[in-house]
């Protein structure tokens, strides 16, 4: 069904792994997003800083890196936008919620399923910017693109691996 955001509260691990896989933007978008909160603020007000690494799909390889303003969504692309109509999305995201530092790592990768350019691959790392020395991620939300729109579908699981 159409989605528009998935969102979870962690608490009581330390590592946390999401798997998705079948997502399909349509005509809606080709990227994801994703947005975190220190868990004392429980509001997407902290800056990110993130680095991204996109390979294949319909341009080369690239690197950014930098800082999300406060409340910054971090968006990631299979390879730079490569067109999926029919759910060629799967990926797996890995927060290492460690309290001061924590991280998370974005592995996300999509098949061309509409003739252009074939498979694109985004890896990213992100973290706070000014983290307290006891925070965490409290909040955790995945997003349709950079546009906020909606998925169209896709499964999305977490699991909590370490206390």
């Amino acid at each position: 069904s159409t989605t528009a955001e998935v969102e979870w509260t962690l608490s009581g691990y330390t590592v946390y792994k999401i798997l998705y896989h079948g997502v399909n933007f349509g005509a809606n978008e080709s990227g994801l997003g994703l947005k975190m909160t220190l868990g004392s603020s429980g509001t997407y007000s902290e800056t990110i800083k993130y680095m991204t690494w996109r390979t294949g799909g319909m341009n080369s390889a690239s690197t950014v890196s930098g800082y999300g303003s406060s409340g910054a969504m971090l968006g990631f692309w299979g390879g730079f936008k490569v067109q999926s109509t029919n759910g060629n999305t799967s990926g797996e995201i890995t927060i290492f919620n460690n309290a001061g530092q924590p991280v998370v790592r974005v592995h996300d990768q999509n098949v061309d399923d509409v003739g252009s350019t074939g498979i694109g691959t985004t890896t990213a790392v992100a973290g706070f910017m000014n983290p307290t020395a006891t925070g965490t991620i409290g909040k955790f939300k995945l997003l349709a693109g950079s546009s906020g729109k909606s998925f169209e579908e896709g499964t999305f699981t977490l699991y909590g691996l370490t206390t």
